[in-house]
């Protein structure tokens, strides 16, 4: 255990960070070898080079986020998938950390709460997005009837707002991600306000959910069990140094520099003895 560089949240609130995707944080070789066995195999997997880095990236910073909470190297961190398949910490095993996170046109959010599950989702408000038939599938009459009287640029603002905010809620405590017929977001939402009766999730008795700014052309929400939670209006920027000091600040290779040839779905130095660790999940 190393010393925690970030101050958890308290009880009655929500850290919320965002970073971009398309710049590798340090040397590519860092990055991949902060990385377990199954992540390697996992980004083997995207056809897609700027997928593939987008993925490691996302994966790294998620490590060094929690890291930096923790007290612990950041390749020495390991998950396993809740009932719902939500992912949670366990090693190192502290009881107070909950977070979420959700990635969009090459941005990736983080929430981390302190006690209370939480849930993030942001979205690219594409233009060219098939608002009415997804909201004709999701959404309520009344909420259809509200998106049907909006022009066609508020329109996509409008559902996107909306539909960000039933994703947080869906990631809060993962139902939905395993393709559950009852996911909330196939149900009403009030934003801002607490658990409707035919919207009360398994061991979470009431909820409040809330956009946030997360930059141009992004829509964001953020849901947290329970209410009286502090979130911010806007996400903070990660940096390597707010996570490790401003001696670690550097200029940022492009995502043109990862060399994907050098990626092997082996052990990296935190676990080149053990192979992949049991429930170790890459597919955030």
């Amino acid at each position: 255990m190393t010393e925690a560089r970030l101050p958890r949240p308290d009880s009655d609130e929500v850290h919320l960070w965002k970073v971009a995707l398309d710049f590798a944080p340090m040397a590519p070789t860092a990055v991949l070898e902060t990385l377990s066995a199954e992540e390697h195999g996992h980004a083997l997997r995207f056809r897609a080079e700027i997928d593939r880095t987008r993925y490691v990236v996302r994966r790294w910073w998620l490590r060094e986020l929690l890291s930096a909470y923790v007290g612990t190297d950041p390749s020495e961190l390991g998950f396993i998938r809740g009932p719902y398949g939500k992912p949670r910490l366990v090693v190192p095993d502290v009881g107070w950390l909950r977070f979420s996170l959700s990635h969009s046109a090459g941005v990736v959010a983080f929430a981390v709460a302190t006690g209370r599950e939480v849930g993030v989702d942001i979205e690219w408000e594409r233009r060219d997005f098939p608002v009415d038939q997804v909201a004709w599938k999701f959404f309520t009459d009344d909420e259809r009837s509200r998106l049907g009287r909006s022009s066609s640029v508020e329109r996509v603002e409008a559902f996107f707002a909306l539909w960000t905010r039933k994703e947080a809620l869906v990631k809060l405590t993962g139902r939905g991600l395993a393709g559950s017929e009852s996911s909330p977001s196939k149900g009403p939402l009030r934003a801002e306000a607490t658990c409707a009766p035919s919207l009360c999730l398994p061991d979470v008795r009431e909820w409040s959910v809330c956009g946030f700014d997360a930059g141009l052309g992004l829509a964001a929400a953020v849901a947290v069990e329970g209410d009286h939670c502090r979130v911010p209006a806007t996400t903070r920027e990660l940096s390597l140094a707010a996570m490790r000091g401003r001696d670690s600040a550097r200029a940022l290779p492009t995502v043109t520099r990862f060399g994907w040839d050098r990626v092997q779905p082996t052990g990296h130095r935190g676990n080149q003895s053990t192979g992949p660790r049991p429930g170790d999940v890459a597919s955030l």
